[in-house]
């Protein structure tokens, strides 16, 4: 127990009662697809337009910020298709070398290179009957983007040292992160590939517009994780919801799915007692001062200063702080 401790009331009573802060609610969606969770009225449009498009061959551009869940409505695309039996092949363009993006999206030769070995077939080649999800292709060079181009309206390709042209039959859905349209204008993506990609826009908004449905992900996240490691833990404080539902989450849903598993793994006895203290102490307070505790332990725990600014723009919260947010009724 601390010697001293900084204590202020939390109000519990918000002017903005219109987000749901039940952590224990169950979604609704019209529309039910693996993994997707969205009461929100902009996740039920989505739900809505991939519904309409699953079963067509138009290509579909998914527009959003990191950590949105582009590739989970990609997959829901494919799933809801009559592709579906067929390969659902992804690949992050922007996180694999320009000198090799090449060979892993076409696939290449023997002696193409040096340590081609063997022949390799390319993602386009894997996915034949299916379905290609090129995510990040705003990170694409110039030159592999005339490429894709090719790929995508006349459906052949040759691989890297290579001569035979190779046909498929494949559905193209794209991501990014990026504002192609700008990418444009600045000469940084092609502008044919652009509008043969944007037949059918999609876009993902950041989980700071869509806040309503930020306690069923956490319900469905806890409920997930605590299957997995043998948890039980049962939601969050009502003080805990309200610090949650202002946080602007700049990394969107994965931010929060991240939080909640590191919680849920290192859930301890200790952190019974900083979430004690964390409920005592103003949620305004830029930091949480260190105070004098009798436990070296939780000493330690807060030895350094835990900065959470509330509505900060930059500096994410230390992970210890999110362990002071889960109710102390959850056990390990």
């Amino acid at each position: 127990m601390p010697k001293s401790a900084t204590k202020k009331t939390i109000s519990k009573n918000r002017k903005n009662k219109s987000e749901d802060t039940s952590s224990k609610q169950k979604p609704k969606n019209r529309h039910i697809f693996k993994d997707i969770i969205g009461q929100s009225d902009k996740m039920q449009e989505v739900f809505d337009l991939v519904k309409s498009v699953a079963d067509s061959d138009s290509t579909i551009i998914i527009n959003g910020e990191t950590g949105t869940g582009k590739g989970l409505i990609a997959r829901a695309i494919h799933e809801n298709s009559y592709r579906k039996n067929k390969p659902f092949v992804q690949i992050n363009c922007g996180a694999i070398p320009e000198n090799l993006l090449e060979s892993e999206l076409f696939g290449h030769v023997r002696g193409a290179f040096t340590g081609a070995t063997s022949p390799k077939a390319g993602k386009f080649e894997l996915a034949d009957g299916g379905t290609i999800f090129l995510d990040e292709i705003g990170d694409m060079s110039a030159d592999l983007q005339v490429k894709i181009l090719r790929a995508l309206e006349e459906k052949e390709f040759e691989q890297v040292g290579g001569s035979k042209t190779i046909k498929v039959d494949v559905r193209i859905i794209a991501a990014t992160h990026r504002d192609l349209e700008r990418e444009v204008q600045e000469g940084n993506f092609r502008e044919d590939l652009f509008y043969r990609l944007y037949v059918i826009p999609i876009t993902l908004a950041p989980l700071r517009k869509r806040k309503s449905d930020i306690p069923f992900l956490l319900s469905h996240f806890m409920e997930q994780f605590n299957k997995k490691n043998n948890k039980k833990m049962e939601g969050v404080s009502e003080e805990a919801m309200e610090i949650i539902m202002r946080y602007p989450w700049w990394g969107n849903v994965r931010e929060l799915k991240k939080k909640v598993w590191i919680v849920v793994l290192v859930r301890s006895e200790i952190y019974e007692e900083l979430t004690r203290l964390a409920t005592e102490m103003d949620k305004e307070t830029t930091y949480f001062w260190e105070v004098a505790w009798d436990d070296e332990s939780l000493k330690k725990c807060l030895s350094d200063r835990v900065r959470w600014s509330a509505g900060a723009e930059e500096g994410l919260p230390d992970w210890k702080y999110w362990a002071l947010l889960f109710d102390t009724k959850n056990k390990a």
